[in-house]
């Protein structure tokens, strides 16, 4: 597997899917209360700033941004807790997340920014759940929460009460404007416009094809659900998202120099050479190994 890059303050299009696609996060208020708390609690305490997110039944999207290199940290306690959480609260053991790590593909433009969060809101609507993200009943942020100082709140699980007391009753977090807008009216107004023209667009797609959104009371919410063809995980693994042909061939060549680099670093660690320095962007063997990064390359976001 490829060294992830984690750049100060970079922003992120996050997904982890459940074991099997079976539906352990289907969206039953308990299990909502779960993720809401096992995503709040975590970003507050590695002071990660949420732009987005949907807990969809058996996977979930983010839209986050890693001031301090701390998006690993981030994720390993959401996704180890709320898979505690979930199997305590339906008495079993085993796996809830698939296994390996986490998918991350960096956002490095506004336009980027726009399209995930696009793409994450309208999840539920994409899915042929509900006809607009709105009536989703699951965990999900909609442009209006960016509006009144909106803050989304959640419960400390019953899990934690025995097992992890120290962990806070409560949680709150507000949304975070993405980098690179600075106009927060205008953002909110392309998102808005921008998801009435995709879920439009969905809706035409259906009907062309006679086909109905299943609506809220049609949801499955079986947490022991499994269907037919769930989707499995592709061996490729993106970690860029850009819509931009020339962009994209710019960040990808960069990122494999990184992990050229970041190779060729690691092989000298090993032959023995003490202060190696790492290629920027580099996560474990300078927080963990001792070693240094080289300055930000010129010309990189």
């Amino acid at each position: 597997m490829k060294p992830r890059r984690l750049l100060p303050g970079g922003t992120h299009f996050i997904t982890r899917r459940t074991y099997e696609g079976i539906y352990r996060c289907a969206p039953l208020e308990e299990i909502t209360q779960i993720m809401l708390f096992c995503l709040i609690h975590p970003a507050n305490k590695f002071k990660i700033k949420i732009h987005g997110f949907c807990f969809m039944s058996n996977h979930f999207h983010l839209i986050v941004s890693d001031p301090h290199q701390l998006l690993s940290d981030f994720l390993r306690w959401l996704n180890l807790h709320s898979a505690k959480c979930i199997n305590f609260y339906l008495g079993r053991k085993g796996l809830i997340w698939a296994p390996g790590s986490f998918s991350s593909q960096e956002l490095h433009y506004p336009e980027d920014i726009l399209d995930k969060l696009v793409y994450t809101i309208c999840n539920p609507t994409q899915a042929k759940a509900v006809s607009q993200p709105s009536e989703w009943i699951g965990g999900i942020s909609l442009p209006e929460h960016y509006r009144n100082d909106f803050e989304f709140k959640a419960q400390r699980p019953k899990f934690f009460k025995d097992n992890s007391p120290t962990v806070p009753e409560s949680a709150s977090l507000k949304l975070t404007i993405p980098p690179m807008f600075e106009d927060k009216e205008a953002f909110i107004n392309e998102l808005e416009s921008m998801i009435k023209v995709r879920c439009g667009e969905i809706a035409e797609e259906m009907k062309q094809n006679d086909e109905d959104f299943k609506g809220i009371k049609n949801i499955c919410l079986d947490l022991n659900f499994k269907p037919d063809n769930p989707y499995i995980d592709s061996e490729i693994d993106p970690r860029i998202a850009c819509k931009d042909k020339e962009r994209r061939k710019e960040l990808i060549d960069g990122m494999i120099q990184f992990w050229k680099e970041h190779e060729d670093s690691r092989q000298r660690v090993l032959q023995g050479v003490k202060d190696v320095r790492f290629p920027y962007g580099t996560n474990w063997w300078c927080r963990y190994g001792g070693m240094s990064c080289h300055p930000k390359p010129y010309g990189l976001r």
